[in-house]
């Protein structure tokens, strides 16, 4: 079972949650979209952080629409 964090040991960065909520994607929906697929049966081997761009981009290309 996993413990709360102690509040001293958390960081919060303002700035950047002050943009993600000006850029209106709905981050929780992102990120448990990202952690729902398994990492081991994807074939080719990929970086989360190149994982989560594409997603932005495509969220942001939804959104334009």
């Amino acid at each position: 079972m996993m413990r709360e964090p102690k509040l001293k040991d958390l960081m919060i960065d303002e700035a950047g949650t002050a943009r993600l909520r000006a850029s209106a994607i709905p981050y929780h929906a992102l990120v448990s979209r990202v952690l729902k697929t398994d990492p081991t049966k994807q074939t080719a081997t990929e970086s989360r952080l190149d994982q989560l761009e594409r997603e932005v981009k495509r969220i942001k290309r939804i959104r334009v629409a």
